[in-house]
């Protein structure tokens, strides 16, 4: 009688991977987010030395104010200088999951221009009724801590390139591509990783008060949905880039208008 054998393919096929789960992927993500922060305090204590070493500033008081004379400044170069760490913190603890494609992992998948257009067509139908909304309550539609870090940004095509640019892809890289796919991947499901994402990224902008907190919430939502429809991080990119780009010139026009 001859012994059944198998085909040496399935022997040695590796069974496909996943992500990592959803507890370690909350735990990683706030492991990324603290070098993120760390990272940003120290530049911004550097700036600050080198500052009072050129001014000559000797008081701790003297020295905070010159910090807040160039507050906006201090913030570019905090995240020119913290977010491609976590990104690359991101983009390598990713890839320690095995068998599982960063690029599937990340949502790193290009899609035709039409559906980014279409995309962009439902953010700026939210952006001006939340803009409208905003209005008709009488609150301001730019904040005065937006206007203060414009004011002393100093040099305004490093301000625009950390805040259009750079920090948008870190975020949407850690917030709907890394922590999206885990949670999604977890029990929770497609309706968690989406309400979870939203909730953790409002609750980096804390500093904007419970009705700035309330419409970055709304526009995570919004975010999450489109990544999970349109299965692609570089959609929530652009779309993201296109809001921080929509604030920075409503900031400026702000201030021109004073």
């Amino acid at each position: 009688m001859e012994e059944e054998t198998r085909p040496v393919e399935s022997q040695t096929e590796e069974p496909p991977g996943s992500p990592w789960g959803g507890w370690a992927t909350l735990g990683l993500t706030a492991g990324i987010l603290f070098i993120f922060v760390a990272v940003s305090l120290l530049i911004g204590a550097l700036f600050g030395l080198v500052a009072a070493l050129e001014h000559h500033k000797t008081t701790m008081h003297s020295i905070e104010r010159l910090i807040h004379s160039r507050a906006g400044l201090v913030m570019a170069l905090s995240v020119l200088g913290s977010a491609p760490i976590g990104f690359g913190v991101t983009l390598l603890l990713a890839t320690l999951r095995k068998n599982y494609p960063l690029k599937e992992y990340l949502g790193f998948r290009n899609v035709p221009i039409r559906v980014f257009l279409e995309w962009l067509l439902l953010l700026i139908v939210f952006i001006a009724c939340w803009d409208l909304l905003t209005y008709a309550l009488g609150k301001p539609i730019v904040l005065e801590k937006m206007i203060q870090a414009y004011k002393t940004a100093r040099f305004l095509p490093l301000f625009y390139l950390a805040i259009v640019v750079v920090g948008p892809i870190f975020e949407e890289t850690l917030m709907r591509g890394f922590l999206f796919q885990g949670i999604r991947s977890s029990p929770l499901g497609a309706t968690g990783a989406v309400v979870v994402t939203a909730f953790l990224w409002a609750l980096l902008h804390m500093g904007y008060g419970a009705y700035g907190f309330l419409q970055i919430l709304l526009a995570g939502l919004l975010l999450g949905i489109v990544r999970l429809r349109s299965a692609s991080t570089y959609v929530t990119i652009g779309l993201h880039m296109f809001m921080n780009m929509v604030a920075t010139i409503e900031t400026a026009v702000v201030i021109h208008m004073r």
